[in-house]
């Protein structure tokens, strides 16, 4: 957990590989089960609009909205601030990502702190029969903040993680992605600032 403030911009991608142009922000569509955006205009009282599916967030605790690296982001207290996604309720993301034979996750963090006693830095973490099967993404502080991308698309299949050679930067925006392709028993980490 971070022990400051995190800000966090999450776009999960599931079940597409990476072919958008980053730096106008374009969104590939093609596969995408959720999109949430953290933009002011998507944020209704406490949900987070799920702007490309029917997988509307909660926010948890009081994060501030503020600028982020394309529109709004979530500025996170590092306690109890989150955004739970609550895949329990089946749907579109738990089907996307049970059984299937890849997925992809992608976030944008921006982080004011990174706890360095702390394995895992929690940025994502989507449960599915908590925790039979999912996804991750954490920043490992003790290990040079480097991010790490775990799962498993079922029960009884090999949690399955690998780690990122470059470090996350305290103050830096950071694009963090990772495929899992689970058919393959094969992770593959991106970063860049």
């Amino acid at each position: 957990m971070f022990s400051k403030s995190l800000t966090c911009v999450l776009a999960m991608v599931v079940i597409a590989f990476i072919c958008a142009n980053l730096s106008e922000a374009r969104i590939v569509q093609n596969g995408l089960i959720s999109y949430w955006t953290f933009n002011e205009a998507d944020i209704v009282n406490k949900t987070v609009k799920d702007i490309m599916g029917k997988n509307d967030a909660t926010i948890i605790g009081d994060p501030k909205i503020v600028k982020g690296k394309f529109g709004d982001a979530l500025e996170f207290d590092g306690v109890d601030d989150y955004v739970n996604l609550d895949p329990k309720g089946g749907g579109a993301l738990n089907d996307a990502i049970n059984g299937s034979s890849a997925v992809t996750v992608e976030v944008w963090v921006n982080p004011n702190a990174i706890s360095d006693t702390e394995y895992y830095n929690n940025v994502l973490t989507i449960w599915m029969n908590q925790p039979a099967w999912g996804v991750s993404i954490n920043i490992e502080g003790v290990d040079g903040n480097k991010a790490r991308i775990g799962g498993r698309s079922q029960e009884t299949d090999t949690w399955q993680d690998a780690k990122g050679t470059s470090a996350i930067q305290k103050g830096e925006w950071s694009y963090i992605a990772g495929i899992l392709d689970f058919a393959n028993d094969k992770i593959y980490v991106y970063i860049s600032s």
